[in-house]
């Protein structure tokens, strides 16, 4: 019996890298146009998604959730 190799998952190429920080995680990718950041503050339990323009770096889109007093709550923006 012959046994085949293990092929890795695909990648589409949209993480760039990652960092881990004193209060949780930093991941940075780009797709198409768009740079994608990721701060993960497992520590403060708050999560920051942050989309800019990769060439000029114009933010246009953000998303925080975060906990106040056992509530989830979510703060949207995006540029006009």
């Amino acid at each position: 019996m012959r046994i085949q190799a293990i092929k890795p998952q695909p990648s589409f190429g949209i993480l760039k890298g990652y960092k881990k920080t004193p209060y949780g995680n930093y991941m940075w990718g780009e797709y198409k146009d768009y740079r994608i950041e990721i701060y993960d503050a497992k520590k403060y339990g708050q999560k920051l998604q942050y989309v800019s323009n990769s060439k000029t770096l114009r933010w246009i889109w953000s998303k925080l959730k975060y906990m106040q007093d056992g509530i989830k709550k979510v703060i949207r923006s995006k540029a006009k």
